[in-house]
């Protein structure tokens, strides 16, 4: 029994040496090295800085793919880009770590004005034990109208003072853009993505796996935004065209802002459309969450949620507008010289009004026809189960 079982550990150790040498093979040698590591984690880091000056005619395309590392790029002079990259590499001891320090290279090309960036991180494969990646932190000074393709798998990104268009992605880490004259495309895996007074000609368009995201003080065309599981926050923004905000985990606040059509969904999450000017449709739905409209100067708005309330607070535009909710009461204060034509139902629940109704219409008790002031605007609330309640805006 003994000797089987020497047999079988010996078996597995070759199983596992014989895989990691194809591991190593299918990789390129330049690009991978294989060790053998008992037990132990990389816990020396060394440390180095380099820096390089391109120089350009005018306006620059830059691109950066790197798999490690923090991004941060901001104006400097007008001929030239200026790239400052601080190294970090770790090791088992001080001459493994060095021994990565030295494999670690920033692959620079530069045709015109066209300039990429590239750093691959060296693969390391160890039978046992752990490894921490190096990685290499971007300071990156640029004409101003530069325009910009920068890509980290892991790191954050941090663009300030633009004045070209410029798309962002990480996998792993958060967005900051900031002052930026240009078209905004920026997505990340998982971290938040923050944008600040951008200045976009055509499209704003952000997307989070898992972060929340943020827009204020900006004007676009078109906006766009879509976290899959956290909060989206627009304050202060003005498109000419349409905003659409989408949420499959996490809550919607559009607040202080003019488009000309609004999509707002989320599955599951609040949505809060405060002090608003859109001046087309406006539509919001959330599966699961409140919906609040409040001082939104809109032609028509159509609200829905499946699982909430749904409070309404403002003038209503010409219309027609639908509110509807299936488990969760709705609550509209409107103005009191609100000229309406009604259409109120329940399933369970009462329907109350603090302005005066001429019921035209009462189908039961549960569901009222009828106009005020004379009618006028069209005006649909329906819930299967919850109040409805009408109230004077003072």
């Amino acid at each position: 029994m003994k000797h089987k079982t020497l047999i079988a550990s010996g078996l597995i150790l070759a199983m596992v040496i014989v895989g990691t040498a194809i591991l190593y093979v299918s990789t390129p040698l330049s690009n991978a090295r294989i060790s053998i590591r008992v037990a132990g984690s990389d816990l020396i880091s060394v440390e180095a800085d380099e820096e390089r000056r391109l120089v350009v005619d005018g306006s620059a395309a830059l691109t950066i793919d790197s798999d490690a590392g923090n991004i941060v790029i901001a104006p400097g002079q007008s001929d030239e880009i200026v790239i400052q990259a601080h190294k970090k590499a770790w090791g088992s001891d001080q001459a493994d770590a060095e021994d990565r320090l030295a494999l670690m290279k920033l692959d620079i090309t530069q045709t015109g004005n066209a300039i990429h960036i590239r750093f691959d991180e060296t693969s390391r494969y160890y039978l046992f034990g752990s490894t921490t990646s190096g990685r290499i932190d971007l300071d990156i000074r640029v004409p101003v109208t530069t325009t910009l393709d920068a890509s980290t798998h892991n790191g954050d990104l941090n663009l300030s003072g633009s004045h070209g268009d410029a798309k962002l992605h990480t996998g792993f880490g958060e967005i900051e853009a900031t002052d930026v004259n240009g078209d905004l495309i920026a997505d990340s895996q998982n971290g938040q993505i923050n944008a600040h007074n951008v200045q976009a000609g055509a499209l704003i368009d952000l997307s989070s796996a898992f972060g929340d995201i943020s827009i204020r003080d900006s004007t676009t065309v078109d906006v766009k935004t879509n976290s899959r599981n956290g909060q989206s926050t627009l304050s202060g923004v003005q498109a000419s065209g349409n905003v659409t905000l989408e949420s499959e985990f996490g809550g919607l606040v559009f607040e202080h802002s003019h488009g000309a059509t609004l999509t707002a969904s989320t599955r599951n999450g609040a949505i809060e459309l405060r002090d608003l000017t859109i001046e087309h449709a406006l539509y919001a739905e959330s599966q699961f969450g409140k919906v609040t409209l409040e001082r939104a100067s809109s032609a028509s708005y159509d609200l829905h949620t499946r699982n909430g309330p749904i409070d309404v607070v403002g003038a209503l535009g010409a219309g027609p507008h639908m509110v509807e909710t299936d488990f969760g009461g709705i609550h509209l204060t409107l103005p009191g010289n609100s000229a309406l034509t009604l259409d109120l139902q329940t399933g369970f629940g009462r329907i109350r009004s603090a302005l005066p109704v001429l019921v035209t219409e009462t189908l039961d008790n549960t569901h009222w026809r009828g106009t005020i002031n004379g009618g006028g605007t069209s005006l649909t609330a329906h819930t299967r189960n919850g109040d409805i309640v009408l109230d004077t805006q003072e």
